[in-house]
């Protein structure tokens, strides 16, 4: 197994669809709706649920093949000590090298899988933070409703109109009760 080529093709499909769900995260953080966010937010728990499965299958496999490489330096170290006794210090030695290199082979592949799992936690607590401006502004937009509607639309027939600062709105002649009242002066009259 290469090592390097498969991490390499791995690393740039996962980066590929992190940068398209970044690139999504983006676009919602200016100016979308809340739907496009809460959709950007699922985009990326679902990067995050692929980086993380990924991750843990190309561990396990790299795992799985530096114990076959420490088995294969043991066997090695058993039929050269069988077959040259004398020199068996020195089998000992080099079989103690490749250990060490196993060994580090395996503390940088825990490295770089650590760094995989910290970005799946990234691309977690942005979704998160997504979910919760979506969450917020769909909140503000209920209440910005609620408050405004009235004066909009208008009291439902046999409701009184809605009372604001300044007292109960009064109706400018041929409004029909619909008109926003300001506070100050009466607006001229446009036109002819």
């Amino acid at each position: 197994m290469c090592r390097a080529r498969t991490l390499a093709s791995w690393l740039i499909a996962a980066l590929c669809g992190v940068a398209l769900v970044a690139f999504t995260a983006g676009l919602a953080g200016c100016g979308a709706t809340p739907d496009t966010e809460l959709t950007a937010a699922d985009a990326l728990i679902a990067a995050a649920n692929a980086v993380e499965t990924g991750t843990a299958e190309y561990h396990g496999e790299i795992a799985g093949a530096d114990q076959a490489r420490r088995d294969a330096v043991l066997e090695a170290l058993a039929e050269r000590v069988a077959r040259e006794p004398a020199q068996a210090a020195g089998h000992l030695v080099a079989a103690r090298a490749a250990l060490e290199r196993v060994d580090a082979d395996a503390r940088v592949e825990d490295l770089r899988a650590a760094n995989l799992r910290a970005a799946a936690a990234v691309l977690r607590e942005m979704a998160a933070r997504l979910r919760e401006l979506a969450l917020s502004r769909l909140a503000m937009t209920d209440r910005a409703r609620e408050l405004v509607e009235p004066y909009v639309v208008g009291p439902a027939p046999g409701v009184a109109p809605p009372i604001g600062p300044s007292g109960p709105a009064a109706p400018s002649p041929g409004s029909a009760g619909y008109d926003v009242v300001l506070d100050g002066p009466p607006a001229a009259p446009v036109g002819p």
